[in-house]
């Protein structure tokens, strides 16, 4: 519509005003546009009423895409090949293979049981996630756990304990510590998502320069120290690579309560076992209280209190 994206905030401002974010005049910032801007000022002032009418009428700039699923299949092809991408040369290759051999292993399982495809999909990607952080002994810790809640589990009501476990056993062990944000943050996935998402093509010159700026947190004799650190890519890429170091320095990270609360829910997940239709609704629950521990680490740790309460009692 304008061949450019640097007109996207002319358009924001535009949506703003129109929806009396503003207290301003219409005349005011046309005024306003044409003093700061010198060029292309009526590409402009064009990007802002597109904005006022976006504003008006969203429906008009609806782009209906044809939706295309991802089957567990292309879904663990696409991760062998992240993982090969990752780890290059015969480590890549050995990790990308035994990596196979687990969801080989973890899906041997569910033979002759009807479980839907995007569960299994979930599955490859909870335990992508798992692998991650913490290598392929933790990726096997998530496989096995999930096998023994499955063999337990009940076709008839849909596996929905299964269901729980697959995504909230997923949500306590990936502790969003300093050496998986920086993994994440480094990963080949985002670079490939941050090159689609704006339009970047290396063929043409393209490319994206990257800045973090993070707050890491210690804690020193008891108090936390937090300090502004601007980030670069090489340096996420040697603390994702430091990973073999968390268990030495975890006891200066304020991750202790996230640490205690996985073990909670773990030893959840090995206790359960049900009888009749009452309790599995019980220990569905149970196993589903993590999934009201969200935010940030402040807000987190007393909604994690919270949920371990509840588990308890019921």
């Amino acid at each position: 519509m304008l061949d450019s994206k640097l007109y996207t905030n002319i358009m924001i401002l535009g949506m703003a005003y129109q929806k009396g974010f503003l207290p301003l005049t219409l005349e005011s910032i046309e005024k306003a546009i044409e003093l700061t801007i010198k060029h292309d000022l009526q590409r402009n002032l064009r990007a802002f009423n597109i904005g006022r009418l976006i504003a008006v009428r969203p429906d008009l700039f609806t782009v209906h895409l044809k939706h295309e699923y991802e089957s567990s299949r292309q879904c663990l092809r696409h991760k062998l090949n992240t993982i090969r991408a990752s780890h290059r040369g015969k480590r890549g290759n050995r990790l990308a293979k035994q990596f196979r051999i687990l969801m080989k292993q973890t899906f041997r399982a569910t033979r002759g049981s009807c479980v839907p495809d995007p569960l299994i999909r979930d599955v490859v990607i909870r335990a992508y996630d798992c692998l991650t952080w913490g290598g392929m002994a933790y990726a096997k810790r998530y496989c096995h756990r999930l096998v023994d809640v499955f063999e337990k589990d009940d076709a008839k009501k849909d596996y929905r304990i299964t269901r729980a476990v697959v995504w909230n056993l997923a949500k306590v062990m990936l502790i969003k510590d300093e050496f998986y944000v920086a993994a994440l943050l480094t990963s080949p996935e985002k670079y490939k998502r941050d090159r689609k998402r704006f339009n970047v093509n290396h063929n043409n010159g393209d490319r994206i320069i990257y800045r973090h700026h993070n707050r890491p947190e210690i804690i020193l004799f008891g108090h936390k120290f937090g300090f502004e650190w601007k980030s670069r890519d090489w340096q996420l890429r040697l603390m994702a690579a430091a990973r073999p170091l968390r268990d030495l320095v975890y006891h200066i990270l304020p991750h202790k309560g996230e640490v205690v609360f996985r073990d909670w829910y773990e030893d959840l997940v090995d206790r359960f076992e049900y009888v009749g239709n009452k309790d599995y609704e019980r220990w569905l629950a149970i196993l589903s209280t993590p999934e009201t521990v969200t935010g940030y680490r402040e807000i987190r740790h007393p909604k994690m209190e919270a949920a371990r309460q509840r588990g308890d009692e019921l």
